[in-house]
């Protein structure tokens, strides 16, 4: 019996470390100063996941990276044929894909997504990029500029492409309208399971939506989908993004004594602080891991981050936890 239960005791410690790893660094006198955890499944990390363009042609670049150990084996796509020249378009680990948008020569906004997937097993896949870009403005008899409507067929608009709601539940909404001339018979339905649309889900041309969302009890971010269908429409479906910020009223988020600027930061974070602040990370809004980092100096070195929104977890030396939102331009 002994011997059995010792045999199972070694199969469970095997079994855990074909997960995860640590990677251990010593200082000249052989004291350990860092040690962290490395995941060996492959792990995805894409940033960003929301691009927003005006009317005319651009280019943009989505950062993946690997935080696993094994190789990792991606893909990039999409069926928008407006969004073109993705590059590379499939590799293994660590890339910077950039790809082009077309202009918009069209009087409505259109969106679409880049995918990205990969093999089987991978952690955080796939990973679906979201593309906006606004309508084609046009200028009126008195040169000031406007955007009509199409005069050939129905078209959804809404006042807003992005929600930021905070943590707790709620509600939230946005308009929906025609831009174009012929009757626009639109559906929204919710595509996450934390968004809710209330009724009356539908319209003719124009009206509210409101979205109930629950509370996000996890401390990182999420996002997710309201999406408007529409028949005989060029632009359906089309998707609005909510954005919910991760959970802080049960934690010890005592901002006060801890300072962070410039933000947006450019290079350099700089971190103001009465307690020393022993680890720090950066989430993206998805609430993936972008870095992490121990026995700040003062400062973080954000140069090598794509531009956008991130957020910014700080450990001090009474193991208290400091939530921050900053934007790297």
């Amino acid at each position: 019996m002994r011997r059995l239960i010792i045999s199972l005791i070694l199969v469970l410690l095997i079994f855990d470390c074909k997960s995860q790893v640590f990677d251990y660094q010593y200082d000249s006198t052989g004291n350990r100063i860092e040690s962290r955890m490395l995941m060996v499944q492959p792990l995805l990390s894409v940033n960003p996941k929301v691009f927003n363009y005006k009317h005319s042609a651009n280019s943009g670049s989505i950062t993946l990276k690997n935080y696993g150990q094994n190789e990792l084996y991606w893909q990039a796509s999409t069926t928008a044929n407006w969004i073109t020249n993705i590059t590379p378009d499939k590799d293994t680990n660590n890339a910077q894909i950039v790809f082009q948008v077309i202009e918009n020569k069209d009087t409505f906004p259109r969106n679409d997504s880049i995918i990205i997937t990969t093999q089987s097993g991978v952690l955080n896949s796939p990973v679906t990029v979201y593309i906006l870009q606004a309508a084609m403005p046009v200028p009126d008899k008195n040169d000031t500029v406007i955007t009509p409507k199409d005069t050939f067929t129905a078209a959804l608009r809404t006042s807003k492409k992005i929600v930021n709601v905070s943590y707790p539940l709620g509600v939230d909404s946005f308009y929906v309208s025609n831009s174009g001339n012929d009757t626009l018979f639109w559906t929204a339905k919710s595509k996450s399971n934390w968004l809710d649309v209330l009724v009356p889900n539908n319209g003719i041309d124009s009206g509210w939506v409101k979205v109930s969302y629950k509370e996000n009890t996890s401390i990182d971010s999420r996002s997710g989908i309201i999406e408007l269908t529409a028949d005989d429409t060029r632009n359906s479906p089309y998707n609005v993004v909510f954005v919910q910020e991760g959970k802080t009223s049960s934690i010890q988020d005592i901002r006060q004594s801890i300072v962070i600027y410039p933000n947006p930061a450019e290079q350099l974070l700089s971190i103001k602080s009465d307690a020393k602040v022993n680890q720090y990370s950066i989430l993206d809004l998805q609430g993936h891991l972008i870095a992490i980092g121990h026995n700040i100096d003062g400062t973080i070195n954000v140069e090598q981050l794509a531009s956008g929104q991130y957020l910014l977890k700080l450990v001090d030396e009474q193991n208290r936890l400091h939530m921050f939102t900053f934007i790297k331009k």
